[in-house]
């Protein structure tokens, strides 16, 4: 077994691609607001209306893509404001 499989185990069942795939996703929709600032708010839109339609497919409602979903967000606005001054 190699040295690091051990870590590479951790770090995926924390930062799982799911996971990964919503923060990406908000993060992206976020960032779009550098060519119309009403986009500034997509990533936690989407966020938020897809887990909503999971509710409604009975799919239930996933913290973890919100939270991701969020970070994503948040992680876009930090860009955003850092990409103002620079």
């Amino acid at each position: 077994m190699h040295p690091f499989q051990k870590f590479e185990d951790t770090v995926l069942s924390v930062f799982r691609m799911d996971l990964q795939l919503h923060f990406f996703w908000s993060f992206s929709l976020t960032i779009l607001a550098l060519f119309w600032k009403p986009f500034i708010i997509s990533g936690l839109v989407v966020t938020l209306g897809k887990e909503t339609f999971d509710v409604a497919a009975k799919k239930g409602w996933s913290w973890g893509d919100v939270i991701w979903g969020i970070a994503g967000c948040g992680a876009g606005l930090v860009f955003l404001w850092y990409n103002q001054f620079f």
